[in-house]
C-alpha cells in the first residue's frame, strides 16, 4: 500500500505544517484524509503535485454542515430547502456549468449526496466527487489506494468535476 496519511506524509518529507487547504468553518466532519501516489507520467497533472508525485484527498460529510452563500452571508444547514438552492440545483442539474467540469465546491454538496471526496495537488488544481453515503465514497477510495500508483485517467474514469 502506496497511500500515506497526512501525518505520515509529513514526517517522510520532512514538513512541519498541515498541508490541508480545508478550513472547518461549515462544520463538516472530516472520515478519512491522506495522500495518494501518481505515476510519474501523469503527476504534473495536478498543477503542482505535492513532493513524491502525491496527491492529497479527503472525504468529508456535510451532512449537518452550514453553508455561507451570497452577498447577506446567509447561512442554511445543507438539508434545507430555500428557493436559491432549488434553482442552485435546477442549473446544475440542466447542464449550465456545460462541458468546462468546473462547478464552486458548495454548488454541488447536497443533501441527496452530502459525502464529498476531494483530491488537490500543492497549488491550482482539485476535483470532487459527491456521493449518497459515507460507505461509498470510502470504497471508492480503497479501489484508488489498492491500484496505486494511479494515472490522472482516473479523474475523467470516475466523474469526479474540477473545483478549483
Amino acid at each position: 500500500m502506496l497511500m500515506l496519511t497526512t501525518l505520515e506524509y509529513q514526517s517522510k518529507y520532512s514538513l512541519d505544517h498541515n498541508p490541508t487547504m480545508i478550513d472547518d468553518l461549515n462544520q463538516s466532519r472530516t472520515i478519512v484524509e491522506g495522500f495518494l501516489l501518481f505515476n510519474d507520467e501523469t503527476a504534473d497533472r495536478w498543477a503542482g503535485p505535492f513532493e513524491g508525485n502525491y496527491a492529497q484527498f479527503v472525504i468529508r460529510d456535510y451532512t449537518n454542515a452550514v453553508i455561507g452563500y451570497g452577498k447577506s452571508k446567509r447561512q442554511s444547514y445543507l438539508g434545507s430547502r430555500t428557493k436559491y438552492e432549488a434553482e442552485r440545483k435546477r442549473k446544475i442539474e440542466s447542464g449550465f456549468h456545460g462541458n468546462a467540469l468546473y462547478i464552486v465546491p458548495n454548488h454541488i454538496v447536497s443533501w441527496e449526496n452530502p459525502i464529498r471526496l476531494w483530491m488537490f495537488g500543492n497549488d491550482d488544481t482539485s476535483y470532487s466527487k459527491f456521493y449518497k453515503t459515507e460507505e461509498d465514497a470510502v470504497s471508492e477510495m480503497n479501489l484508488f489506494i489498492a491500484n496505486e500508483p494511479l494515472d490522472f485517467q482516473i479523474i475523467r474514469d470516475f466523474n469526479f468535476v474540477f473545483t478549483n
